[in-house]
């Protein structure tokens, strides 16, 4: 079975030290608070932390809201939709093609893609990764790290 993830920046992010800017576990989004109306969205960590089992909940920043793709690096990170990566194949281990670009959900082909800077049309990752071994590489994020992607 698939997991379902999503991360984001806490919304105080700029309060806090770096280590502590992502949240990751489950989306919420709030409307009501004890019959009084409001929007607030948070990342559950899906630690227990009371009898209820729901688990510590943080205030996001929507804007940095970001899903799991499922797919891991070659040291073993998570890769999410606003991650920048390179992805580098091989046939038969010689090297094949190189792709950088930016994580991004294509919803007319109904998978992750990569969008590169030089390029309009997003290529499925499906197509990137169709040889004999692909090596994948975390770089950055986007909210993060915007100068790799824009500096392509």
């Amino acid at each position: 079975m698939r997991e379902i993830l999503f991360k984001a920046k806490r919304k105080n992010w700029r309060d806090l030290p770096k280590e502590e800017w992502w949240v990751e576990g489950s989306y919420h989004h709030q409307t009501d608070y004890y019959g009084e109306s409001c929007d607030k969205h948070y990342i559950i960590d899906g630690t227990e932390t009371d009898m209820e089992g729901y688990g510590e909940h943080y205030e996001i920043d929507l804007e940095t809201l970001c899903q799991y793709t499922g797919l891991k690096d070659k040291n073993g990170n998570r890769i999410w939709e606003n991650d920048i990566i390179s992805i580098n194949t091989y046939d038969y281990m010689e090297p094949s093609e190189d792709f950088f670009g930016k994580v991004v959900y294509c919803e007319a082909w109904a998978c992750w893609c990569i969008q590169q800077p030089d390029n309009e049309k997003p290529i499925p990752l499906c197509e990137c990764e169709g040889s004999y071994q692909t090596d994948r590489f975390v770089e950055g994020s986007t909210f993060d790290n915007p100068e790799l992607f824009e500096g392509e």
